[in-house]
């Protein structure tokens, strides 16, 4: 592999786990945010059930994106939905701008993820593929299943809400690394 090859898979390997921690994290903060709204269980559990859902419709467009738009103008630009959708979970005032800000990190995340495994496909060489898909399904299946653990030591610490400053501080420094580094385009339609 060239060095902006390697840099780029670097790059969406870190990013995809970030976005992928992103599912499940908040399910150990919703006694919190039932608290802090003053909802029910049912209401606190859209924060976690929205994100899955959008996630899910966001996978299948990834195809006809990764076609129309280069991989640094898509990396950037879900790494920005997320930073917004963190942003304003850090600072919802309500529980529905939460509930929002939770679908637009699921934009980001929903596209970032299959398209992922389209770069994979592309640089890593037709003989290490199953090395490296086993690789990354290990990644995108261990770190939602880590998240939870991580998010109740944030949330024990400082509270639920700095889950979602940490994810934008990281999401924002991953951005301009991005838009620096990642170098390497596909053929688009």
């Amino acid at each position: 592999m060239e060095r902006k090859e390697t840099v780029t898979l670097i790059i969406f390997i870190i990013a995809t786990t970030l976005l992928s921690t992103a599912q499940s994290i908040v399910t150990t903060g919703l006694a919190g945010i039932m608290a802090d709204f003053h909802v029910s269980s049912t209401t606190a559990q859209w924060v976690y059930s929205s994100f899955l859902l959008v996630l899910g419709v966001m996978i299948p467009t990834s195809a006809f994106i990764a076609r129309r738009f280069n991989i640094r103008t898509i990396i950037v630009s879900c790494l920005g939905l997320f930073l917004v959708g963190s942003i304003l979970a850090y600072i919802a005032p309500t529980i529905e701008v939460l509930i929002f800000a939770r679908v637009i990190q699921a934009v980001g995340s929903g596209i970032l993820l299959p398209i992922t495994q389209i770069v994979l496909l592309k640089i890593i060489p037709v003989e290490k593929w199953q090395v490296y898909m086993g690789l990354f399904g290990f990644i995108i299946g261990i770190a939602p299943a880590l998240a939870p653990t991580v998010g109740g030591v944030i949330i024990d610490s400082v509270g639920w809400r700095e889950i979602f400053l940490l994810f934008a501080v990281i999401t924002f420094v991953l951005m301009v690394i991005s838009a620096i580094g990642v170098k390497l385009e596909f053929e688009t339609s």
